[in-house]
């Protein structure tokens, strides 16, 4: 692994912590709340504390230059599109088949960084995002991501559009960050900005009728909104300005073993073998991606 690539790929592998841990605490959450409200609320208070920051900072203008930015605007749309095909589609298909699917979206950044990006593939690339889904989908059928609901092709359908959508976020990502220099807080408020009307519309319905949120549901709101929200979102932000994008979504493909790992930590379960196997070869796909060619 170069000097150069070294601390990017470990503020990625720092992300990827972040936002595994989402998996446990949302897990909670929704006991509380419908996904939707609970989705909306968790950006909704994000957003909020970002606009504290950038006030504190004197970054207000910054702010609104941002909101400006056309990529800042599809950022935020494709954001919100990620998020709801996600919590939709899991209405009506297995855990498993979501999780396999979502990740499934670094095969899409692989042909969007390269027409969009102009960024070379190269075998390297191609053996670590193989590796990582062929770990993703051990860690999935060995017991990481099982689900007993039943699986329908609309189901399957409105995860395959979460993933079309996360997969453009990070290549939009890489593209806002090397166009012009770029100041993490004051964007992600911007991009959380108009991320929220969509949120918000998804949630209207339960809204309307009414959603009472307890104080057990305001502290899985509060961590998911800033551990797992403000910082893996600015570390991320700040990371793929130097790595290319496919690199990042292969790194990112450690999330899951690493929410798998907490998940059982949490519950007190041991992991099975398939698991301890498919989290061993993420971690040889994070390895090779970062082996300088």
């Amino acid at each position: 692994m170069t000097q150069r690539s070294h601390l990017p790929i470990l503020m990625t592998l720092a992300a990827a912590l972040f936002w595994a841990s989402s998996f446990t605490v949302v897990k909670v959450g929704l006991r509380y709340l419908d996904p939707y409200s609970f989705v909306f609320l968790r950006f909704l208070v994000a957003t909020a504390l970002l606009l504290g920051v950038v006030g504190l900072r004197g970054q207000g203008r910054l702010m609104v230059n941002y909101l400006a930015d056309r990529y800042v605007l599809l950022l935020g749309l494709t954001l919100a599109a990620s998020y709801v095909f996600q919590f939709r589609g899991q209405t009506e298909t297995t855990a498993a088949n979501a999780v396999v699917i979502v990740n499934s979206s670094a095969v899409l950044v692989a042909p969007l960084s390269y027409l969009m990006l102009q960024e070379a593939i190269g075998a390297r690339k191609v053996i670590a995002l193989v590796m990582g889904l062929a770990g993703v989908y051990l860690i999935t059928r060995g017991g990481g991501a099982r689900g007993g609901e039943p699986a329908s092709l609309a189901g399957n359908l409105l995860v395959s559009g979460s993933a079309v959508a996360y997969a453009c976020y990070v290549v939009l990502t890489k593209m806002a960050v090397t166009r012009r220099p770029m100041s993490e807080v004051p964007m992600m408020a911007a991009v959380f900005l108009w991320s929220l009307p969509a949120f918000l519309g998804a949630a209207l319905p339960a809204l309307v009728r009414g959603v009472k949120v307890s104080g057990p549901a305001w502290l899985t709101i509060g961590y998911l909104a800033v551990a797992c929200s403000i910082l893996p979102f600015i570390i991320w932000t700040a990371a793929i300005k130097r790595i290319g994008a496919l690199t990042s979504a292969i790194v990112l493909l450690a999330e899951l073993a690493f929410g798998v790992v907490i998940a059982r930590i949490a519950l007190q379960e041991a992991l099975s073998a398939g698991v301890v196997a498919g989290c061993g070869i993420v971690a040889a796909a994070v390895l090779v991606v970062g082996i300088k060619s």
